[in-house]
């Protein structure tokens, strides 16, 4: 009984090859070697073109959802600062234009923390200058300040978030144009900010008030006030890299 089964697997085996063989002379033997070659080149090229889109067919058109979900956010922003300045109620200086630049981080959601690092030019006018500004009343500031906000997002929609935000900022004064002997401007300037901002795509605008106070020098002459008081209006720009 082995004897004949050893047979039959034998002739099955023989069966096999025989019609793998008839089978590669009908398939291959048209074909020469470059064609052959070229037949698999296409086909894997087939292959590695066809299941990106199948796996773009496979995810959810998510748009902006993929940026809803996202807890790290940062990018560049320009502003627009209106800045009145007050040393007493004689000597001050109305709103005047100026300008800033810097970089915002949002860590966090819904509630984030939103710490922004800030350049800012301010220019101020005095209504009435100090003795030695009587030919040169405008006075032109340049600070860093950093400010350690917390915010919250109150909509985020696909496409759009609304939010609020509020916390300290600190700067240090690098350069004022004061020229006279008695320079009123200390280097520390401290305070808080306040404010909305709206999120389109990838464009932030914020919109706030913040004011800035420094104590005064001691060799200031004709301040009755020992502390000046900046109230600044902003309109910042940004655009989030990630």
């Amino acid at each position: 009984m082995n004897k004949e089964i050893k047979i039959l697997t034998r002739q099955n085996d023989t069966n096999k090859s025989s019609l793998y063989q008839a089978f590669m002379c009908v398939f291959l033997k048209p074909m020469d070697k470059k064609s052959f070659l070229l037949a698999m080149l296409f086909l894997s090229m087939g292959t590695l073109l066809c299941s990106p889109v199948e796996g773009e067919q496979n995810q959810p058109k998510s748009g902006m959802k993929s940026g809803k979900d996202k807890i790290f956010t940062m990018g560049p922003q320009v502003s627009l600062i209106l800045s009145d300045i007050h040393f007493n109620e004689t000597v001050k200086a109305g709103f005047s234009p100026g300008f800033g630049a810097g970089i915002f981080f949002r860590i966090g959601k819904p509630v984030h923390f939103y710490p922004e690092i800030f350049y800012s030019i301010r220019k101020f006018t005095f209504d009435t200058p100090f003795i030695d500004l009587e030919h040169n009343p405008k006075v032109v500031t340049h600070s860093l300040s950093f400010a350690p906000m917390i915010g919250v997002t109150a909509v985020d929609n696909e496409n759009f978030k609304f939010r609020l935000f509020l916390g300290p900022e600190g700067g240090i004064l690098l350069k004022n144009g004061y020229v006279g002997n008695h320079n009123p401007w200390t280097k520390l300037e401290y305070g808080g900010k306040i404010g909305i901002g709206f999120d389109a795509y990838r464009v932030t605008l914020d919109i706030g008030y913040k004011f800035l106070m420094s104590k005064n020098s001691d060799t200031t002459i004709g301040i009755t006030t020992e502390y000046q008081r900046q109230n600044m209006i902003f309109f910042s720009i940004g655009y989030c890299i990630f």
